[in-house]
């Protein structure tokens, strides 16, 4: 579909369609679907609204609200540092405890999780392909942990805030009451020693393990511990009581698990409790870090610059490759204009629009170059602290942790040279991005499509110019008439003021000039005494002063005209 204007809107019994084309929109909004209950276009009766996008920095794909309920429903692609796939929220609420549905590309998450849930008071993950065989974690918070005094601000001012990601300080820490874990079954186990469902009640000092269901069973076997204090605990010993365990058995007849064993399980449970706090508070974070993002996306709305910059990675492949083949026929290659992705909803049709043009043009060019530039630095400072680490922990914990193949020797000289290659393309790209920069510049300022009304203006200041000057040679033939001319020479110098050119095709302006010449030369015809000249005879200077007095360079200034 063409789009002449960069829009293009469709009117429906019940609904109202937009499509833009790509970069069209500030937001990167490719289509707008708005849906109405009936005829009527009130607000009350609107159902929906659903947006689809493309070339965004944030990878939005679409957007949907709904009415009913207040709900917004975003879909992602793949690409984003966070790995999110889908974002269901409520409108207006921008905290990140607020009840939220979030899901993942799970296999792209480094906990393969591929959905989140935050209910009032707690938090619901959902995991896949896990090796572990970990599937669900449902973790309760009790209140607030700490609480900050914020300043009284402004709505104006807090929501400042939230779009730059300063809102740390208005950021709650729950405590964590209870832990549940879900676990698939392990075919390689028994039922008896498989674990099902771990509990781990916190603030209560419990912990609950039920174990699979068996091949012919309708209930679980189950270990409920009651966990010592841990004050009076080490690290290596674990003073474990009998007496504080509670053991179910489904099958009457099988032995118990000795003390021994218990006192392993309890062990375990209690070693892999901080960690699983930990990954809790990891995905809080997480989700926090989301929130505050996606608020931030939104304000800002990047686009993705991708049309120029894969322009810009082809062509270098094509002069650097030593395996591409010169193509013979020069009118067969395709030459990409620079302006083609700005233009695609028509040319600037007033003077501010070709200008902001061309400053989003060298804007999006400085951002290409600023982005550019923190990757490689960010590369370089990763591989110096890489260097620095290996130099500071010594040769031999390094081997230890190297392959048995690799030596200190071999990995500080990888580390060192990629840290001088990246060193060198530094230096090379800071010599190389000004003249880019410049090129570009150069090139925006001369393109005809980019400059209409620059050279519109150019061209008529040359116009008035030559208007001008045709005046002034008017005004001062018109003064020719009340000269009086003495002489041959002076007639030729007067001349000299009313020459023309010749020209195909006739100029009212040089018919006025030829008709004052024409006048002056009878006016001056009538003033010179009459000499007779030969043309083979050649007069002298007694007689050039007798037929003109004095000669024509004592009366006149000696100016070239």
């Amino acid at each position: 579909m063409k789009f002449p204007n960069g829009v293009k809107s469709f009117e429906y019994n019940d609904a109202m369609v937009d499509r833009a084309a790509p970069y069209a929109q500030p937001d990167g909004m490719v289509q707008k679907v708005i849906k109405f209950n009936g005829n009527s276009r009130k607000g009350s009766n609107l159902l929906y609204i659903d947006e689809r996008f493309d070339k965004r920095m944030d990878k939005l794909i679409r957007r949907k609200f709904t009415t009913k309920g207040r709900i917004i429903h975003e879909y992602f692609d793949k690409g984003r540092p966070d790995s999110l796939k889908e974002h269901i929220y409520f409108a207006g609420i921008n905290k990140s405890h607020s009840p939220r549905h979030l899901y993942y590309y799970s296999g792209w998450h480094p906990e393969a999780v591929y959905h989140r849930q935050v209910i009032p008071n707690g938090l619901i993950e959902k995991f896949e392909n896990r090796e572990d065989n970990l599937h669900f974690r449902e973790t309760i918070f009790g209140g607030v942990l700490c609480i900050t005094i914020k300043e009284p601000v402004s709505k104006t001012e807090e929501f400042k805030a939230l779009t730059k990601g300063d809102n740390e300080k208005s950021r709650q820490r729950r405590i964590i009451l209870g832990i549940a874990e879900k676990y698939n079954r392990d075919p390689s186990k028994s039922s008896e020693e498989d674990i099902a469902e771990k509990h781990m009640f916190i603030t209560q000092g419990r912990i609950r393990i039920i174990y699979q269901y068996g091949d012919e069973n309708y209930t679980r076997s189950t270990l409920e511990f009651f966990k010592p204090d841990m004050h009076k605990q080490t690290r290596d010993t674990l003073n474990f009581l009998p007496e504080n365990c509670l053991e179910f058995r489904v099958d009457p007849f099988t032995p118990q698990l000795n003390n021994y064993k218990k006192s392993l399980i309890l062990r375990q449970v209690i070693l892999d409790e901080p960690k699983i706090q930990d990954k809790v508070r990891l995905a809080e974070n997480e989700i926090y870090e989301t929130v505050k993002g996606r608020l931030t996306e939104d304000w800002y709305h990047h686009l993705d610059n991708l049309p120029r910059e894969t322009i810009d990675e082809i062509l270098e492949d094509k002069i650097s490759g030593e395996d591409v083949e010169e193509e013979e026929d020069e009118g067969t290659e395709e030459i990409i204009d620079f302006a083609s992705p700005y233009l695609l909803w028509g040319e600037p049709e007033e003077k501010s629009e070709e200008i902001a043009l061309k400053k989003r043009i060298m804007q999006d060019a400085k951002d290409r170059i600023a982005r550019k530039a923190e990757y490689i630095a960010a590369c370089y400072e990763a591989e110096s602290k890489q260097l620095k680490h290996i130099l500071n922990q010594g040769c031999s914990e390094v081997e230890t942790q190297l392959a048995e193949t690799e030596s200190y020797e071999s990995c500080f000289q990888r580390v060192l040279s990629r840290l001088h290659v990246m060193e060198k393309k530094l230096i090379r790209f800071q010599a190389k991005a000004p003249r880019d920069y410049c090129n570009l510049l150069i090139q925006v300022l001369q393109h005809p499509l980019l400059n209409r009304f620059a050279l519109q203006e150019q061209q008529d200041f040359e116009e008035e110019l030559e208007r001008q000057d045709n005046m002034k040679l008017l005004e001062m033939a018109y003064k020719m008439r009340s000269v009086q001319v003495r002489s041959c020479c002076q007639l030729d110098y007067v001349f000299n003021y009313i020459e023309k050119t010749e020209e195909e095709e006739s100029d009212p302006l040089e018919e006025a000039r030829k008709e004052i010449a024409e006048k002056a030369a009878a006016i001056a015809a009538t003033v010179i005494s009459p000499v007779t000249i030969d043309a083979d005879d050649e007069m002298t200077e007694e007689e050039e002063t007798h037929a003109g007095g004095t000669l024509i360079e004592d009366t006149l200034p000696r100016t070239s005209i």
